[in-house]
């Protein structure tokens, strides 16, 4: 039987860290009426956290046997825009942002980014025992993650 004092602060026992997933050069920007170039320029100089754990993998060694959706439960993403070392454990839950099969080739980035670790590059991710894919989905076929529609 759970108890209401079982809870921390505001009732609530986990924090929920939400992971983006976007196409190259897609990532969301925000912005004010009249002031989009501005934004675009900043977007291009800071990471998502998605293209922070490519940055991630390719300078420390460690973190390349984590998979996309596990990184924050041993790094925090900081206001610099970038992964650094956990000093403390959390409760923590781990959510990527879900991304319907109408969106095509974002789909199989998803499926890519739970089954892949330690990517340092979106092409990285379309790659398969040193062959690089064009798209991200025959990447997820020749890892078999996908079944063709032949069954």
């Amino acid at each position: 039987m759970w108890r209401l004092s079982d809870y921390k602060i505001h009732g609530q026992s986990h924090v929920v860290y939400r992971l983006a997933v976007h196409m190259p050069g897609e990532q969301q920007i925000y912005y004010r009426h009249g002031q989009a170039e501005q934004a675009i320029q900043q977007a291009q100089q800071h990471h998502t956290n998605l293209t922070a754990w490519f940055e991630l993998n390719q300078n420390y060694i460690t973190a390349n046997q984590c998979f996309y959706c596990d990184i924050p439960h041993h790094y925090v993403f900081n206001k610099t825009t970038k992964w650094t070392k956990r000093e403390r454990s959390t409760n923590l839950i781990t959510r990527m942002y879900s991304v319907s099969s109408n969106q095509g080739e974002k789909f199989y980035l998803r499926i890519l980014l739970l089954h892949v670790s330690g990517a340092k590059s979106f092409e990285d991710l379309r790659t398969v025992q040193g062959h690089t894919f064009p798209t991200f989905k025959e990447a997820c076929t020749s890892l078999r993650l996908l079944q063709d529609d032949t069954e």
